[in-house]
C-alpha cells in the first residue's frame, strides 16, 4: 500500500507516495502535466524502490508559485529530505521529466542520474493545441534546452520515435521532441511510440532506467 509523505519547503509542500522502501537505491518517477502517478505504474511495476513525486496541483495542492525554477527548487529541496542521502535516479516524463532536469541543477546528496523521457525542451504545436491550463502552456512556453548543459549529474534524454512534424490529425500525441532539440542532445535512447512513453512502451523506459542503476549505482544486472 502507498504511503504519501508531504515535506515543507519554503514554497509549499511537495508529496510523494512509495510503498515501504527496501534498502539499496531508489527511483524518484515524476508524470507529466494532466497526468497522475497511475500512468507510472506499468513502469514502477517493473523496477524497484520506486517513488512517485507528484506535480503541485495535480491532485495535490499547488504550490506558491507556477514556474520550472520553482517547482524543481521545491523537489530538490523536498529530495534532500525525504531521501536523506540514499542514492536515487531520477526518472520522469514531460513536464516531470523537466523538473527532474531542473532538480540536477542542485547540489541534492545522493543523486546519481537523470532519466528524462520525452522532455519538451522547446515549445511545439501539439502543446499548442492541447487542452491545458493557460498557467501550465506558460511553464513550458520557455526554451528549456539549456538545462541539459546546467546539469550536475549524467542525462538520458529518452523520446519516441513517432516525428513531431508535419503537423496533423493524429490519434495520439507523437514525440515532442524535434530534430533540432534532438541534435542537442548527448545522451539520446529513441524508443518505439510517441509522447506519453511510460504508458506506451514502459519496457523500454523501465530497461533504460535498469541501466542507470547499474551504471551509477552499481546495481548488478539481472
Amino acid at each position: 500500500m502507498l504511503k504519501s509523505t508531504a515535506v515543507e519547503t519554503a514554497v509549499g509542500h511537495v508529496w510523494f507516495s512509495s510503498e515501504p522502501l527496501a534498502d539499496g537505491p531508489a527511483v524518484l518517477l515524476i508524470h507529466g502535466a494532466m497526468r497522475t502517478t497511475d500512468e507510472m505504474q506499468p513502469v514502477a511495476r517493473r523496477l524497484r524502490n520506486c517513488v512517485f513525486g507528484h506535480l503541485p496541483a495535480h491532485g495535490v495542492p499547488a504550490l506558491e508559485g507556477a514556474n520550472l525554477d520553482l517547482w524543481s527548487r521545491a523537489f530538490a529541496t523536498a529530495a534532500s529530505a525525504y531521501f536523506r542521502g540514499r542514492p536515487v535516479v531520477l526518472a520522469g516524463e514531460s513536464l516531470g521529466a523537466l523538473v527532474c532536469l531542473g532538480m540536477a541543477r542542485f547540489p541534492v546528496p545522493g543523486l546519481l542520474s537523470v532519466v528524462a523521457v520525452e522532455p519538451p525542451l522547446s515549445f511545439s504545436w501539439p502543446l499548442e493545441a492541447a487542452a491545458l491550463p493557460a498557467w501550465l502552456k506558460d511553464m513550458l512556453r520557455d526554451d528549456h534546452r539549456p538545462l541539459l548543459a546546467s546539469s550536475r549529474i549524467p542525462v538520458t534524454v529518452v523520446a519516441g520515435d513517432a516525428p513531431l512534424h508535419p503537423p496533423r490529425p493524429l490519434a495520439s500525441t507523437p514525440s515532442l521532441l524535434s530534430d533540432e532539440d534532438r541534435q542537442g542532445v548527448a545522451s539520446l535512447e529513441v524508443l518505439a511510440g510517441g509522447h506519453q512513453l511510460m504508458t506506451e512502451n514502459p519496457e523500454g523506459c523501465a530497461a533504460i532506467v535498469r541501466r542507470h542503476l547499474v551504471q551509477y549505482a552499481g546495481v548488478q544486472a539481472g
